[in-house]
């Protein structure tokens, strides 16, 4: 049994076949397991050891062999990051109820978090430089907003 595997890692990657048989991957390009399958016999695809600092997941990981080499196995892997506190994030304006955080988005150093209950009468973004600009008042019930946060 055979397949292509798409990976990104460094180090190497050992896949296991059927709970027992290992191969050692340490690239890009096809790879066989050492016992061959034939038709009609399953085979079950898992990651037995990630690359250091890596997490891989395999896609089309089970099937059953058909009168050639499977190819559609495909194991991705992508760095291992462990996120730790750094900042505690609070609306400028918070009040109970508002429902800030239920919704989050992350992207470099940007973060949003969305407050739909949040009840300001503001309609345009408020901003200078940095400063976060406050909302006029609270005569807009459940109009939400969304805050955006910025490492500087």
């Amino acid at each position: 049994m055979g397949g292509f595997v798409c990976c990104v890692y460094t180090g190497s990657l050992v896949l296991e076949n059927n709970g027992s048989d290992e191969v050692v991957f340490t690239g890009f390009g096809y790879y066989t397991f050492p016992t061959p399958l034939k038709d009609n016999e399953t085979y079950d695809v898992t990651v037995k050891r990630n690359p250091p600092g890596q997490v891989c997941m395999v896609h089309n990981s089970a099937g059953t062999i058909s009168g050639a080499y499977v190819k559609n196995v495909n194991v991705q892997c992508a760095s291992d990051t462990n996120w730790v506190q750094d900042a505690y994030l609070k609306a400028s304006n918070a009040e109970g109820g508002d429902n800030f955080g239920t919704s989050v988005a992350i992207s470099g150093s940007t973060i949003v978090v969305g407050a739909w209950s949040q009840d300001s009468n503001q309609t345009t973004i408020t901003n200078a430089d940095g400063q976060p600009g406050l909302p006029d008042n609270d005569d807009a019930s459940n109009s939400g907003a969304v805050y955006v946060f910025k490492a500087f």
